[in-house]
């Protein structure tokens, strides 16, 4: 970095300058103005992470108009990351001029294009950005890593070291290989600190609040001049001023963009999303049921009697509430690497008891070679479990099982304790 050495201390110069004159200026009318419309943006903030989300945007413009009037509650995708990453960096280093030609077949965006010449970000082996993918926490903790590496080298350490910090995590094995590094160095920067229960939840996706907050804290870690910085200035709209309607979310955007949906176990929020409320929790016939299901056309692999894997369409009733929910994941599983061949789904069926197939809230995926079993070797349904061995058979830490979670859905291969339904996969998990 020594060819930046020099635009780094004149830009942060710069930035501090103008810092200072923001701050001093916050009682002036038309700055003050600029506030209140900006407040008004801040809609679905968590109040633990309001001046950490303040000083983002009012000292360091980490907000940049791709994301600045959206829930700060929804998830970000891997292009918006990059405006933010690249706010972080001009920042931090300067803006310094590099190529605009087009790296990924899939996007002409200046900021991924830069990103990827930085060494922040990287693609697909297909040639392929897919900036529209929700970012994944590990993702976002590599690409923070990455920038940070650009201002100083970063925190050098071993792998073993690495896994040694991660051990403290109840989840640390989902972190994958390289982003073991990444994460561990985030954690003894102090940008990183999991949550209460000591996880990680590394394959999940990020909201807008947490992106900010953690690039947020990897600037703060270098500004010591402004290390504790708090904004003081007005955020509430005048008593004069109308209250402006919030717009309602798509549906799509409420079932995808909330991450407390995206968690397995969270079915308080859940209910409320299927059923309204929290005082139901059944349907009380089919007639009932069939009322709140849907039929999706997803993209799935199929193998033909070569065994070599094409593309071909299935469909499968859903619940309504979890309908884009449902065509995202088996989109996912279709444009992953693994592309996992699926030759039959169930979904919707109505049974006796409280079977999630039942609500609409249930699929199986390949039965027959998914089978279900209970502890003491009875077979339930379906003939075998083989994977490695047979290509329809679900392996445990594939594509399928990592994408139906990060959707916050359950998987019978591992979700109760006497039996095992490698086959099922339950948004409830009950």
């Amino acid at each position: 970095m020594e060819r930046h050495s020099t635009v780094k201390s004149e830009w942060r110069n710069i930035k501090r300058q103008i810092a200072r004159i923001l701050v001093a200026s916050a009682v002036i009318s038309c700055f003050a103005g600029s506030l209140l419309q900006k407040a008004e943006a801040y809609t679905g903030l968590p109040v633990y992470f309001r001046d950490e989300i303040i000083k983002a945007d009012k000292l360091y413009g980490l907000i940049p108009e791709s994301i600045g009037q959206k829930n700060f509650s929804g998830c970000l995708t891997r292009g918006e990351f990059c405006d933010v990453v690249g706010q972080a960096y001009e920042y931090l280093v300067g803006d310094i001029p590099i190529s605009g030609e087009r790296v990924f077949s899939d996007t002409d965006s200046e900021n991924v294009n830069k990103a990827y010449r930085l060494g922040i970000v990287s693609g697909y082996p297909d040639g392929t950005f897919r900036e529209n993918r929700l970012i994944t926490r590990q993702e976002m903790f590599t690409m923070i890593h990455n920038l940070m590496a650009l201002v100083d080298n970063g925190i050098r350490m071993t792998t073993e070291d690495a896994r040694e910090i991660l051990s403290e995590y109840r989840d640390s094995g989902q972190v994958q290989d390289w982003a073991v590094i990444p994460t561990a160095s985030m954690i003894r920067m102090g940008i990183v600190k999991g949550t209460d229960a000591k996880m990680l939840e590394p394959q999940s996706n990020t909201t807008y609040a947490q992106a900010i907050v953690l690039v947020n804290r990897a600037i703060s870690y270098y500004d010591e001049e402004n290390r504790d910085w708090v904004y003081t200035g007005p955020l509430d709209p005048e008593p004069s001023q109308e209250p402006q309607p919030q717009p309602t979310p798509a549906p799509s955007q409420l079932v995808l963009g909330d991450p407390m949906l995206n968690r397995v176990g969270y079915n308080d929020q859940k209910y409320i999303l299927v059923f309204g409320s929290l005082s139901n929790s059944e349907y009380k016939s089919a007639a009932e049921a069939q009322k709140h299901m849907v039929t999706v056309t997803i993209n799935v692999w199929k193998l033909n009697s070569s065994g070599q894997k094409v593309p071909g369409t299935l469909q499968v009733t859903v619940n309504k509430a979890i309908a884009d929910r449902v065509k995202a994941i088996f989109q996912e599983i279709y444009d992953g690497p693994e592309r996992f061949p699926i030759k039959s789904i169930g979904g919707y069926a109505w049974r006796s008891g409280t079977s999630e197939h039942s609500l609409g809230l249930a699929i199986d995926i390949n039965p027959n070679e998914n089978y279900m079993i209970r502890n003491d070797g009875t077979v339930v349904s379906g003939s075998f479990w083989k994977p490695g061995e047979n290509p329809y058979s679900i392996p445990a830490d594939g594509d399928v099982v990592r994408i139906f979670r990060k959707y916050g859905f359950a998987w019978g291969g591992n979700a109760w304790r006497s039996s095992r339904d490698y086959m099922h996969f339950s948004y409830f998990g009950e």
